[in-house]
């Protein structure tokens, strides 16, 4: 049973009353007054008596002590926590601060014994019933400390010192203990299989930088290995979650098979002659694909008990590099599962796994100049420093050789829709044209009864064809570029292994941009031209509007704003991959419908390209003056003005559509300044010209070539 010191100890106290109708005499009589009520339980009374005290000592420490006690004896608890606090406020002696934590520690305890002890306690209250035996760790830790000082002090036996904080600190760790076991045997009833992998993802990305710590920073051996077997203890907690998962994998896969098993069983036998002859049944190939899902899932859960069991091993044997390694391969296993599992996007998620690797490797290989090497322990420190660093890059190289093999099975995949039927082909509909993406490509080329073909309209169809050429296009060069990052991180993990960096560290960071560029052309392999015209339109239509109020806002002659412009187009190399590959298979077509396209689309590749280049030099600029700011903004103008002829051409109706847009944004903002005055005429004025502006010199001509139309 806890043992709760509540015997007040006033009397060794020298009170400090700094301004009181009481004298130091009168004080100590009320409070033996109240102390001889509350050792008759009279604590009603008893608090009455400490606070009239407070009304005349308010900085009394031994008044908040006892009345924080009479509050514990009525169950108040809560409210005996904040009197404790006001008694340490108090500045106490050390002979009272003790039982101040003691008796703090005891409430904390109880406060936590009654939320373990309840009845049907959920997780939610379980972990904070251990956050509160955590906390009575602490107070009698402190209450122990202060204990011992006192015994040094006074001469006596330090090992007598503390007995009941000793005792009770050992009756909190062994309640925390049980509601450790309760909480994780409420989890294991609980546990989903995509519950249990992000609790083991978790726990992995939590013994990371742990390891790392311990590996660098542990000076001796005994200390190392101490540490490792410490880490070691709590993942061998986790070998059971993770038998459990196995289990819930084995009922998936029984359940699987038999849901195959029963359908196979209940086909007819016109069924299975049908699927002799080589017509697949859908629902078959549905249930075909869950079991093998699952045996993957099941195959990759049996590789994480085996990764885990590394660990442990490695931990135990004092191998930190090798532990990390293996927990790093976990890593990104188990974000292969949960990605699965949730149907989410796996290659972007090992992407920025390898780009935060990258920077971890940045950073700490970025020290390597910083180590002293004028003792051993500096000497030991970068060897670490160097070894943890190719890991790094190795997992590095890991990731992408896992992006890359999944790139590969999507090409394959985008391959076959480039082969595979279109859903309008030849069709003479009047709808036919009506296709994700390309169904505004030009009002001319409808079906027209009076053609050779019967009013067959091949554009869509070859439109479409090449943009799946152009996704399966981007995800090569995106391959390409993955492979350029891998050689040049085997290069420089090589050159550390081979202790190759007497000039310095290796830089990361470019390669940490060449991976983000890389990251975003994967995001947009499947992503429209179109799309991506009508993203920088509206890109460079936002920058304009800023540095309208930039050149607006109120602007020291005298200083320089950097550019914020810079990366703002970053999907511009993107459009500019995918405008190339585009005109490239216009031209192979050799269709005369396509003829002005063949004719013009170059000129305008070559004239936006001129105003990309011309704004990226403009960008590396910054701004002194309002003047900048125009002439900068003239930079974006001309660039979008180029997506929009580009636009014109390839989606004339989209193309009016942001135009059409654009004009009534900025005719809001000449509403928006009316009425005129003298103040902002000209600013009006500058309006109205941007709305004419938008209008001069549109073209539009669909790929027919049929007709062009001077707006």
């Amino acid at each position: 049973m806890i043992r709760i010191s509540l015997k007040s100890i006033c009397f060794f106290i020298v009170l400090f009353i700094a301004c009181s109708a009481y004298g130091k005499e009168d004080l100590e009589a009320l409070i033996k007054k109240g102390n001889e009520a509350f050792e008759k339980a009279e604590y009603e009374k008893a608090m009455k008596i400490y606070d009239k005290g407070l009304k005349a000592a308010p900085k009394e420490s031994v008044l908040f002590y006892n009345k924080a006690n009479v509050l514990q004896h009525l169950g108040k608890r809560e409210e005996a926590l904040e009197t404790y606090k006001e008694a340490i406020k108090s500045n106490p002696k050390k002979v009272l601060l003790k039982n101040i934590y003691f008796n703090e520690g005891n409430a904390l305890y109880t406060l936590a014994k009654d939320k373990s002890s309840k009845e049907g306690a959920g997780i939610e209250e379980l972990k904070e019933a251990l956050a509160g035996y955590e906390k009575a760790f602490d107070k009698y830790r402190k209450s122990l400390d202060l204990e011992r000082k006192i015994s040094i002090a006074n001469g006596t036996d330090i090992h007598k010192a503390g007995i009941y904080a000793k005792q009770n600190w050992a009756l909190a760790r062994d309640a925390w203990t049980k509601t450790w076991e309760r909480i994780r045997e409420i989890e294991k009833k609980n546990l989903k299989l995509e519950d249990g992998i992000q609790n083991l993802l978790q726990a992995q990305n939590d013994l990371l930088p742990r390891l790392e710590s311990f590996y660098l920073y542990s000076f001796s051996e005994d200390s190392l290995k101490f540490n490792l077997k410490t880490l070691a203890q709590y993942q061998i907690d986790y070998q059971e979650d993770i038998l459990h998962l196995q289990e819930i994998v084995q009922k998936d896969v029984d359940r699987f098979f038999a849901e195959l098993e029963n359908y196979k069983a209940a086909q007819d036998k016109d069924d299975k002659k049908a699927a002799m002859e080589g017509n697949e049944d859908p629902e078959l190939a549905k249930l075909n694909k869950a079991y093998e899902d699952v045996l993957s899932v099941q195959r990759a859960v049996d590789t994480v008990a085996g990764l885990e069991g590394w660990i442990i091993d490695g931990l135990k044997r004092a191998d930190p590099v090798g532990a990390w390694e293996n927990s790093r391969s976990l890593i990104s296993l188990l974000y292969y599962i949960v990605d699965y599992l949730k149907k989410s996007d796996h290659v972007k998620n090992i992407y920025t796994l390898a780009i935060n690797e990258l920077h971890g490797a940045d950073r700490l290989l970025s020290w390597i100049d910083q180590i002293s090497l004028s003792d051993d322990k500096g000497k030991d420190i970068k060897s670490k420093t160097v070894i943890l660093g190719g890991a790094k890059l190795d997992a590095g190289v890991q990731d992408f050789l896992r992006i890359n093999k999944d790139l590969e099975s999507l090409q394959g995949e985008l391959e076959k829709q480039v082969d595979s039927p279109l859903p309008y082909a030849h069709s003479n509909n009047e709808d036919s044209g009506a296709t994700p993406g390309i169904s505004q490509l030009d009002p001319a080329a409808k079906p027209d009864p009076t053609k050779p073909d019967n009013g067959r309209n091949d554009l869509p169809e070859i439109f479409e064809r090449i943009l799946r050429e152009i996704a399966v296009e981007s995800t090569k060069e995106v391959i390409s570029q993955n492979k350029r990052i891998l050689g040049k991180l085997e290069k420089k993990s090589a050159g550390l292994k081979e202790k190759k960096f007497a000039a310095g560290a290796p830089e990361l960071e470019p390669l940490i941009r060449e991976t983000l560029l890389a990251m975003l052309g994967y995001e947009n392999i499947q992503v429209s031209l179109f799309t991506l015209f009508a993203s920088m339109v509206k890109t460079s239509e936002a920058a304009i509007d800023r540095l309208d109020q930039m050149r607006k806002s109120d602007f020291d002659d005298n200083s320089i704003i950097d550019n914020p412009f810079a990366d703002s187009f970053v999907l511009m190399e993107q459009l500019f991959f995918k405008y190339k590959v585009f005109i490239d298979r216009v031209k192979k077509e050799n269709n005369g419908n396509l003829k002005v396209l063949v004719e013009k689309l170059p000129q305008y590749y070559s004239s936006l390209e001129s105003s990309w280049n011309d704004f990226k030099r403009s960008a590396q600029n910054s701004f002194e003056n309002r003047d900048d700011i125009s002439n900068f903004e003239t930079k974006v103008s001309n660039l979008r003005q180029e997506l929009l002829k580009s636009m014109v051409m390839l989606v004339p109706d989209a193309a009016i559509s942001l135009y059409f847009e654009r004009v009534k944004t900025l005719q809001s903002k000449v509403i928006e300044s009316l009425p005129s005055t003298s103040k902002n005429s000209d600013d009006i004025q500058k309006r109205y010209g941007q709305v004419g502006k938008q209008l001069e010199g549109l073209e539009v001509g669909g790929p027919s070539g049929l007709r062009k139309t001077k707006l």
